[in-house]
């Protein structure tokens, strides 16, 4: 059973936390923390991530926005932006490949790589989140 779980970082203070989300009409979202109910945070709405239901290989959860590291191919040298889509039938785990530093572009250059099993995922590292670490997908910090 995937526990549904989410993260975003506070409007108060800028850090992260855990647990289940609501977002109301105008858009604003809160995260109540698991071990206290009814304490809710409100949250920034661009930066909540999903738990997909996996976990890195240092036993990590991966959330959607994460982003990863690989050590074979086609993930190596590459960085893989996590997410998950939800619509049936077409329930699947995704990472898009970049590798941001590069002017020649490989072949797995901005490719969907599906990421279904533990298997793959126990393999990939979590060096950081679009947040915190856009530079790691070529954006700007």
């Amino acid at each position: 059973m995937n526990l549904i779980r989410f993260r975003g970082k506070r409007l108060r203070d800028g850090t992260w936390t855990y647990g289940w989300l609501v977002i109301e009409l105008d858009g604003t979202a809160w995260i109540s923390k698991f071990h206290r109910r009814g304490e809710w945070e409100q949250v920034w709405p661009e930066t909540v991530g999903q738990y997909i239901g996996q976990k890195n290989k240092n036993g990590q959860e991966i959330y959607t926005g994460d982003i990863l590291s690989g050590a074979r191919y086609p993930l190596e040298n590459y960085n893989i932006l996590m997410a998950k889509n939800d619509k049936p039938p077409h329930n699947f785990i995704w990472g898009y490949i970049v590798k941001p530093d590069a002017n020649v572009r490989g072949i797995s250059h901005n490719i969907f790589q599906t990421l279904d099993t533990d298997n793959e995922c126990s393999q990939l590292e979590t060096i950081g989140n679009i947040h915190d670490n856009p530079e790691l997908v070529g954006g700007t910090p």
